[in-house]
């Protein structure tokens, strides 16, 4: 039998410490590609072009709406102008019969002559409130069935309400349309040429009707039934885009995740906190990126460091060091921590990036 002796141990360690490596990096392309499948929207918004007729936001296939009595919808929305036949933010019909033309839909939000519209259960209802151009308006409507209610709140304020004469529910499994009134046929939507110009950003929608108290307290929580999350929504041309400004754009993952056997992986990251929005000045309220990390706007640099030790006298054979992993809107750093002779730790610690400082 031939004795291997220090020089075959080395080689050994070699590929462990490789081996090493490659899951370390394996498990940061896999959170990768996971984040990606339930991206959020929250920095980005849906730009709409006077000249982009064919171009509209609507929801992604098994996105659906279910009868609802009670219920309360926010949108943001940014004009850049406004004319007599009025700017359409979003429109919602059930009804296969209607025309893309109509003035009536289940529900919508228009703008005309610079003053804010709904459309609530067929009834075209004239709000009256001032929206101006180019200044961002969180709008949000609610309605109740119970009471036959509704009520509308911009920035946070209450600035109409009303009764209606019965009891309605919004109809299940309708057609959404951002930035568009349209109809339903039979196969396929039918979207008016007239498009919105302007910016949408942050469509919720929730399955009660919230109060005054609670609208206030609105910052940027997740709808319940319809959110602003890249699985929810399909764009019809190139609509979306970065905004470092948006209120809501900041989250911090954090979260940990530990392997046990021949390495432990240790992650830090934030868990869908978000900032406090201000409604007037658009600022966000940040948390505290982890310690020991730098942040760079838009990629995150990776350093993955890892030593095999002997097993006799405790020094490392082999370092090996990976830089520069581009890895969108999150910064990560992989770093061994403490070596054995039959185990190595892994640091990882992970920030998103915040939109005012480096």
């Amino acid at each position: 039998m031939i004795s291997c002796g220090t020089q075959c141990c080395s080689s050994s360690s070699w590929m462990i410490a490789r081996m090493r490596i490659a899951s370390a990096a394996l498990f940061l392309i896999l959170l990768t590609v996971h984040q990606g499948r339930c991206t959020s929207l929250k920095g980005q918004k849906a730009v709409f072009q006077l000249n982009a007729p064919d171009e509209y936001g609507t929801l992604s296939p098994g996105t659906s709406i279910p009868p609802l009595g009670s219920f309360t919808l926010c949108i943001d929305i940014k004009l850049r102008q406004s004319n007599r036949k009025g700017m359409t933010a979003f429109t919602y019909n059930t009804d296969t019969k209607r025309k893309p033309s109509s003035r009536h839909h289940e529900l919508g939000i228009m703008v005309a002559n610079s003053k804010l519209i709904i459309w609530l259960f067929q009834q075209q209802i004239n709000v009256g409130k001032n929206i101006s151009l180019a200044n961002w308006h969180a709008l949000c409507l609610t309605w109740n069935s119970q009471t036959r209610e509704t009520h509308v709140y911009v920035n946070k304020t209450g600035v109409f309400s009303k009764t209606l004469n019965s009891d309605y529910r919004l109809g299940q499994n309708g057609s959404l349309v951002l930035g568009r009134k349209h109809s339903r046929g039979a196969d396929r939507l039918k979207v008016d040429p007239e498009t919105f110009v302007g910016d949408l950003y942050l469509f919720r929608l929730w399955d009660d009707a919230k109060g005054q108290q609670e609208i206030s307290r609105l910052n940027c929580e997740d709808g319940n039934v319809i959110t602003w999350e890249s699985q929810q929504w399909d764009f019809i041309g190139s609509i979306l885009e970065n905004d470092d400004s948006l209120p809501c754009r900041q989250q911090f993952l954090k979260s940990r995740f530990k392997r046990s056997g021949s390495s432990q992986l240790q992650d830090s990251s934030s868990e869908s906190t978000e900032g406090t929005r201000d409604t007037n000045s658009g600022t966000t309220g940040e948390g505290a990126a982890p310690s020991s990390t730098t942040s760079f706007l838009g990629t995150t640099s990776v350093n993955v460091t890892t030593s095999s030790l002997s097993s006799t006298t405790g020094n490392p054979f082999v370092t090996i060091t990976t830089t520069s992993m581009t890895v969108t809107s999150t910064i990560v750093n992989v770093t061994a921590l403490q070596h054995t002779a039959d185990t190595t730790f892994f640091n990882v610690t992970g920030s998103s990036q915040s939109n005012t400082t480096v």
